[in-house]
């Protein structure tokens, strides 16, 4: 009983802490996450159902995913720049 809330709570604290430090995050991750979570719709449905088993497991927990996932689909997509545009503008190819 004692290892599950200990586990809970340490959940809670890992998801408070990415959705805190998502927004100050350089534009690489930024476009990591939102790769991650918008790039097609198996990925969408798979997040989706994860929020689902986690809100009927423990409320608090998939409360935060569900804000994690809200969060990452409402990225500025202007301030998302891909990898290789980067790669390129910083060794003046383009």
């Amino acid at each position: 009983m004692i290892k599950k809330i200990t586990l809970n709570y340490i959940f809670i604290i890992i998801l408070s802490i990415i959705i805190i430090i998502l927004p100050y995050l350089d534009t690489n991750m930024k476009f990591n996450f939102h790769l991650m979570g918008t790039n097609n719709m198996i990925s969408q449905l798979l997040f989706s159902n994860l929020i689902l088993f986690v809100l009927l497991e423990d409320i608090r927990i998939g409360l935060l995913l569900l804000l994690l996932f809200i969060t990452i689909l409402t990225l500025s997509k202007k301030n998302i720049n891909e990898g290789f545009e980067t790669y390129y503008k910083k060794n003046n190819i383009l």
